[in-house]
């Protein structure tokens, strides 16, 4: 086509061309921040209770039928993390960090990320005991239950706040009204209870007086229960530095069990098939609705849109009675230890009356006369001194190595350097676990479950709708920026209203601006913020720090005459005198706030108010520089350089065609 056009006209379209696209390609979530406010988004449960009460919202049913009616292929989930009994300076400071990276490291690989939404210390935690079935009442736990929820000191006022948060997540009234003072919790009970009414993220509780390491739980079916789900870690792990719990509990948070037998076996490791198939929840069925009648399909990643009848939500629940078959032929093996093919193997074979065997499990000491005489514990470990994975089987012992087709993608991973992440085979690690495999079938579970009702109570920070028209989304971006006024001189340029793109008059004396991200810089602006029931926050040349009277909040001050939720000038004015007006900046920020008297620290983003004229800085403008006026634009993020190089040439063609002419 350029053959018989003007070549550099053919030049100047490929590189307009090349400007719009440069200036509209979105960044890979794996790179940048969520490109959206989840919090704006109703979670799948919000949904489908919308839906089922037949007034949902215009505004909530676009964003539904957006974000909620295929299942998501990338996931970020927030997590709270609660330390209960030790104080601050018992936790190391980037022990959170640490965790975190090593967990994103793990799930990364899945398309599975965290992120922490907030931090709550206990130093005092009332219902934190080593012994798990001690009965605790409502009233008992209510101050673990306060310092979790930010709930008002007054009993009362606090009940009826719990109720209300756990109401907006969907817990039934049946529910409810059965939460009374004397109701009974087992010890976990108050930080179950809490999860269940922070429900958009998961819990992390670490503690001294767990039984263990650490502990966790799947997915229920329902999602109406007031009880939710916790990890628990023990706060041993403060200080020896491990890496493989974390990781290995969140697993089982989504679903998968322990590639080993639960229980100690004094046999040979017989899997038990004729027991464990008559357990099955609804005789094969739902199943079969997945995988086939001959077992052969793959179970793939089943999924219920939030407007589906309620039938596929009642199949889909069925389901989760009888999942646990389709990871557990991976461990399992036939005579002469040959691998499973497929689930349709592993059940025709153990239909027929063989006896199907585990390739990992545990067995107890044999002692005759006080002295051991047979091998126990976990049949398959870590020699650290031949340095390699090895299995004991049968009398006397039969040592498989890691490399043998039977363990291979299963227990060991990549060459018997890796173990399963269910398992407690742990081979040397530095910085990051080396019991990160798992097996396809354990990944389809964890897809699954992620689906679940109860699971999808979580708010997923990694949504994309499924339905944008991407002619409208360019024309929304290309609307971002300001251009300049008037007729302009084809080759001139100049920066746009946003003080951060560059604008170029093109041939037909039109501007055209860049749509580069634009860089926020606030951290020497006099700011403060707030949150109601904590202590106010102020920043102080890039530091925040809170209110030293521990008592300034940010409710009405008609309510509580000490807080200055309505009166954030005057706030500004304690710290800044010379302050003038406020100005809420467009980004929040994560901020640590205390409970009264300074005592309790939590973790959140909050809303940030500039006090103008503090210092004598003028309102935002987005710069960094702190002068002129602000703009309401919000530039979209883009490839800033590919976009600025495309404009530059543009420019450079354009004014060597001005002097041939």
């Amino acid at each position: 086509m350029c053959s018989i056009m003007n070549t550099r006209i053919c030049s100047s379209i490929f590189l307009v061309a090349l400007l719009i696209l440069t200036s509209t390609m979105p960044f890979s979530l794996a790179d940048d921040e969520p490109e959206l406010d989840s919090e704006l988004i109703p979670t799948w449960v919000d949904c489908w209770m919308g839906h089922k009460s037949g007034n949902m919202p215009t505004e909530m049913q676009t964003d539904c039928d957006a974000y909620h009616t295929n299942s998501p292929t990338d996931r970020l989930y927030g997590i709270r993390w609660i330390f209960l009994n030790v104080s601050h300076g018992e936790i190391p400071d980037d022990w959170i960090d640490v965790q975190l990276t090593n967990l994103n490291g793990v799930f990364g690989q899945w398309n599975f990320q965290f992120q922490t939404d907030e931090v709550v210390v206990i130093p005092d935690a009332v219902a934190e005991s080593d012994d798990y079935y001690q009965e605790w009442t409502l009233e008992e736990i209510m101050p673990d239950l306060r310092a979790q929820l930010n709930l008002s000191e007054d009993y009362e006022l606090a009940m009826s706040e719990l109720k209300s948060q756990l109401s907006e997540r969907h817990v039934s009234q049946e529910e409810l009204d059965n939460l009374t003072s004397d109701a009974s919790f087992r010890t976990g009970g108050a930080f179950r209870l809490a999860s269940r009414a922070r429900a958009e993220s998961i819990t992390v509780v670490i503690r001294p007086n767990l039984d263990g390491i650490g502990m966790s739980g799947g997915p229920t079916p329902e999602f109406h229960h007031i009880r939710g789900g916790a990890v628990e870690l023990s706060t041993s792990l403060l200080s020896n530095g491990g890496l493989t719990t974390f990781p290995h509990e969140v697993g089982h948070y989504f679903g998968i069990s322990h590639s080993h037998a639960p229980d100690y076996d004094d046999s040979i490791a017989d899997f038990g098939f004729e027991q464990r198939w008559g357990r099955l929840a609804h005789d094969g069925e739902a199943i079969k609705r997945v995988v086939g009648d001959d077992w052969s399909q793959p179970f793939g990643e089943p999924w219920v849109s939030y407007d589906d009848e309620e039938q596929s939500l009642i199949e889909f629940q069925e389901l989760m009675g009888e999942a646990f078959l389709w990871p557990t032929w991976n461990f399992l093996y036939k005579g002469d230890h040959q691998n499973f093919e497929s689930l349709a193997d592993f059940i025709q074979y153990g239909e027929s009356g063989e006896t199907v065997y585990r390739k990992n499990f545990l067995r107890n000491y044999a002692f005759v006369d006080g002295e051991p005489v047979e091998w126990s514990g976990n049949n398959c470990i870590w020699n650290s001194f031949d340095d390699q994975g090895q299995c004991r089987y049968n009398e006397p012992v039969e040592i498989f190595i890691s490399s043998h087709p039977s363990l291979n993608n299963s227990i060991f991973f990549e060459n018997g350097t890796v173990s399963n992440l269910m398992s407690y085979i742990t081979p040397p690690y530095d910085n990051l676990t080396s019991r990160r495999g798992i097996t396809d079938t354990q990944l389809d579970m964890i897809r699954f479950t992620a689906n679940t009702p109860f699971r999808q109570l979580l708010r997923n920070h990694y949504l994309s709708p499924t339905d944008i028209d991407e002619d409208e989304e360019i024309d929304e971006e290309e609307e971002e920026i300001d251009e300049p006024d008037g007729i302009c001189t084809p080759g001139e340029s100049q920066l746009a209203d946003d003080g951060c793109n560059t604008c170029v008059c093109t041939e037909n004396e039109e501007w055209a601006c860049t749509l580069i991200y634009c860089p926020v810089d606030v951290s020497l602006i006099p700011r403060i913020s707030m949150w109601p029931g904590k202590v106010n926050q102020h920043n102080e040349n890039g530091t925040w720090l809170t209110d030293p009277d521990g008592k300034s909040g940010g409710h009405s001050s008609a309510d509580f005459p000490n807080d200055y939720g309505d009166r954030k000038l005057e706030y500004c004015q304690k710290f800044w005198p010379d302050s003038t007006s406020i100005y809420l900046l467009p980004d929040k920020e994560t901020i640590t706030f205390y409970t009264a008297g300074n005592n309790v620290a939590y973790i959140s983003s909050k809303d940030v108010y500039q006090c103008v004229g503090a210092n004598g800085v003028a309102k935002y403008n987005g710069t960094g520089t702190g002068e002129g006026d602000v703009t309401d634009d919000v530039p979209l993020p883009g490839f800033g350089i590919p976009a600025l190089l495309s404009i530059l040439v543009l420019v450079a063609i354009i004014r060597r065609r001005q002097n041939e002419n």
